[in-house]
């Protein structure tokens, strides 16, 4: 996946705030980073409890890539937006790099929870393969 900030480096833009106009307080963060589910214990879980497990990593890791495909679309209107700026007041451009600054944040958690989560489910799995005598290549 691509980060914010080399999608911003490419397209030459200086970085500095934006021209958008504040949203309201409800309405800032349109892009919703989902929960990551909870892992089975692999010292303790049966066959049903990981594939169970698997399923809700699976959807975990389908509904945070439409968190950063939000983000990719913030990010993409924030620039369109400040783009058509006739004139970029010091204001506007400040406002920019705020926007432009939490976005890339918000993708990076996005891509770190991701990982986190799937970290957190392997070494379970590994733990409940080797308790059962499963080698990867058998387990379905």
């Amino acid at each position: 996946m691509k980060s914010l900030s080399h999608a911003f480096i490419a397209s030459g833009l200086v970085l500095i705030a934006s021209a958008l106009p504040m949203a309201p307080a409800s309405a800032q963060f349109a892009c919703q980073l989902p929960f990551s589910p909870q892992v089975p214990d692999g010292r303790t879980a049966d066959e049903n409890a990981m594939r169970i497990g698997r399923e809700a990593m699976q959807a975990f890791v389908k509904r945070a890539d439409e968190f950063l495909a939000c983000i990719d679309q913030e990010e993409k209107e924030a620039t369109a937006a400040f783009t058509a700026l006739e004139k970029k007041t010091l204001e506007q451009q400040a406002v920019y790099k705020v926007k432009k600054d939490e976005l890339e944040r918000r993708y990076n958690a996005g891509i770190d929870a991701q990982k986190a989560a799937a970290d957190r489910f392997n070494e379970q799995l590994r733990i409940y393969r080797a308790r059962n005598g499963i080698t990867p290549n058998k387990a379905s």
